[in-house]
């Protein structure tokens, strides 16, 4: 039997349990949506902390059992293409040998989809026509690799061999606006269709699969925490994506759901981990026990 190289901690302080973030999560969700529905910063930084909001990190449907790229939602994500915006958010979601990049539009919750007399807005089919520009970019096969490349997909043997199928999301306005119209409802629902989803506000619940997941910007110096989810785990298995990742501390200390005792112990529990893929070499590292967590 193959030896366990690493060391848990034998003090391991518990995260918040889920039903407590997803009732304290979701308050704050709904005061957000009453108090602040014209401003889109408002909900990217919502989003930011609380990715499990955010749907795609295990494909749209939720039907993925592998965990996203990096553990991580990556916000404000740089396409290397000149367009008119960018992602809000991306996840580098992959399920039964496909990479799935899932592109994600956010918009103030208060903008209409249609106007008076039924037909869609023109903020609406602006964004609507963000995605189409994505769509068609990540069509050509040139942009495929370089979009690989520019995640860094390419250095991961198991992405190799798997397709690459695009998806896209807008998260776009209120139920209320459609809720008693079917025609309107109808109209609405035309807009998604297998790999393009739009979704209101209203029908966003946080995904029980992304509670161990941190938010990251891909900047010049590499991958860099801008938020983590307060019931985040550490696992052993996931050590080496984690080390990727920069200023991992500064969100553990600036979240404010973490208890404190649950910070500090995030805090060295991360500099063991990093220390540890940085000084162990990969044929050394042994087995990871899929069950370990800190």
């Amino acid at each position: 039997m193959l030896e366990i190289k690493y060391k848990l901690s034998t003090n391991k302080i518990p995260p918040m349990e889920w039903d407590d973030y997803e009732r304290i999560a979701t308050e704050e969700l709904k005061r957000l949506l009453e108090d602040k529905g014209d401003k889109e910063e408002e909900f990217q930084k919502f989003f930011e902390n609380n990715s499990a909001f955010v749907p795609g990190g295990f494909d749209l449907d939720d039907g993925s059992g592998h965990m996203p790229h990096l553990a991580a939602l990556i916000s404000k994500p740089p396409l290397q293409g000149h367009f008119r915006r960018i992602p809000d958010f991306l996840w580098l979601s992959f399920y039964s040998g496909v990479v799935h990049p899932i592109l994600i539009e956010i918009e103030a919750p208060n903008k209409k989809c249609f106007n008076a007399d039924g037909s869609s807005s023109q903020e609406f089919n602006h964004a609507l026509d963000q995605i189409k520009e994505w769509q068609v970019w990540l069509k050509e096969p040139a942009h495929e690799q370089i979009f690989k490349k520019h995640f860094e997909l390419d250095s991961y043997w198991y992405f190799h061999s798997c397709d690459f199928i695009p998806k896209f999301l807008l998260i776009y306005g209120r139920r209320h606006e459609f809720a008693q119209s079917e025609k309107l409802k109808k109209l609405r629902e035309q807009f998604s269709s297998a790999n393009c989803k739009v979704r209101s506000y209203d029908g966003l619940k946080p995904s029980y699969k992304c509670k161990d997941c941190f938010t990251v910007r891909l900047t010049e110096q590499g991958y860099e925490a801008v938020g983590i989810m307060p019931t985040f785990k550490i696992y052993p298995s996931c050590a080496k994506d984690y080390s990727r990742i920069k200023n991992k501390e500064v969100v553990i200390q600036d979240n404010p759901i973490l208890s404190k005792e649950r910070k500090y112990f995030l805090i060295e529990r991360f500099k063991y981990w990093d220390n540890w893929i940085a000084t162990t070499e990969y044929g050394a590292r042994g087995p990871f026990n899929g069950a370990d967590w800190e």
